[in-house]
């Protein structure tokens, strides 16, 4: 089968897997980075070096990163922390109405269970871009936090972290990145983009499933989320998963190297080509500001569900992997307009570092066959 959903996972890269397992070993690093004997402080050590890793790659000072289980742990540390944490009465948050369901859940979960807590959504055009004089125009006396995903999952928008980032320090307020879909894709500068509060996630950067990580400026106070034994400096309790660590901070050291963003320009570019060839298709992807790798595109007349069956050997998707099993259309595609019978003729390609020339060749000649047949069937156009 051929892989075209990358932005509902990765691949682990072979090195990776390698070194994971290495840490799994009885003569090497398998013990428990709290206990204070020799082994003890040599998984310690690790850790503290993929610490390093993680927080160069980002420009944050070492020491700043909390591990988590994945980006959606991270987001609910970095909301329900925050938000538990403020001393103030009154708790603004600010986010866009496309963010991924665990920074709208939580926000949701907040607001509905505290009454001092509020929350405004930004609005996004057509191909899913927020206003800045709109985010500007929500911002209260009350606003704690800012929390604005760096990619959206499902059409690949890029947002402009550095602009509002700069908006948020002049305001003195705390802003959250959910960078999942970020990491290695687009630049990530905790310092320069002002970002106080960083999701991260392994598995979206080709590293294992189960370990993420939040960064966390100085300064900023959480309230502790997973409570039982005070680990990370009282910031998330639970034993530390060396492996997953390791694995995770040798993921991001090899994604300079494997990462070709020209070559997926050049490869999205070659699916537009292609798939504008036909009428009545509208790109959602904002092409000039977006993740190369991320293309959304509706087709009149091509219902996904009925396409995918049609191209068995493809690994498609209609939407997110965490919406895609859902009755009513994602929120992403009702957000930038499209109704119901559009957002089921819409599909995702996602494309990433095993992806090759040969890939895009049979994926684009499967496309235009059977996009011709299902144009034929009356029922759907």
């Amino acid at each position: 089968m051929l892989f075209f959903n990358y932005a509902a996972t990765t691949p682990v890269f072979h090195e990776v897997v390698e070194e994971m397992q290495k840490y799994m070993e009885i003569d090497t690093y398998f013990a428990n980075p709290a206990s204070t004997h020799y082994l003890g402080r040599l998984a310690k050590k690790k850790i503290d070096e993929a610490q390093k890793i993680i927080s160069k790659f980002i420009n944050a000072s070492s020491g700043n990163v909390v591990w988590t289980s994945g980006a959606t742990e991270s987001n609910n540390l970095a909301i329900k922390g925050l938000v538990e944490a403020s001393q103030k009465d009154k708790k603004h948050i600010i986010t866009t109405s496309i963010e991924h369901k665990a920074v709208l859940d939580v926000c949701k979960y907040l607001s509905n269970k505290d009454t001092s807590v509020s929350v405004s959504y930004l609005s996004v055009d057509k191909h899913g871009r927020i206003d800045l004089d709109e985010l500007c125009s929500l911002i209260n006396s009350d606003t704690v936090l800012i929390s604005i995903m760096a990619v959206n999952n499902e059409i690949g928008v890029a947002n402009p972290l550095e602009e509002i980032g700069k908006i948020a320090k002049e305001k003195n307020i705390i802003f959250h990145v959910d960078a999942a879909q970020g990491i290695g894709k687009v630049e990530i500068d905790v310092q320069k983009m002002n970002i106080d509060l960083l999701s991260m996630s392994a598995h979206k950067c080709y590293g294992p499933k189960g370990i993420g990580a939040l960064y966390v400026a100085d300064g900023v106070e959480l309230e502790e989320q997973i409570h039982g034994g005070g680990h990370q400096n009282g910031m998330r309790s639970g034993t530390l998963s060396t492996q997953q660590i390791v694995a995770f901070a040798s993921a991001i050291e090899l994604l300079k190297e494997k990462t070709d963003l020209a070559k997926l320009k050049k490869y999205r570019e070659t699916v537009v080509a292609c798939l504008t060839k036909f009428d009545n298709v509208t790109i959602n992807t904002p092409l000039e500001q977006s993740y190369v790798g991320i293309l959304s595109v509706t087709v009149k007349g091509v219902p996904g569900d009925i396409l995918f069956t049609l191209m068995p050997d493809f690994a498609l998707s209609m939407s997110s992997a965490c919406t895609a099993n859902a009755d009513k259309p994602s929120h992403v595609l009702s957000a930038i307009g499209l109704d119901k019978k559009q957002a089921a003729n819409t599909l995702r390609i996602s494309f990433g570092c095993f992806t090759t020339d040969s890939d895009i060749g049979r994926l684009v000649k499967s496309l235009e066959k059977n996009i011709t047949v299902l144009r034929k069937i009356d029922k759907f156009n």
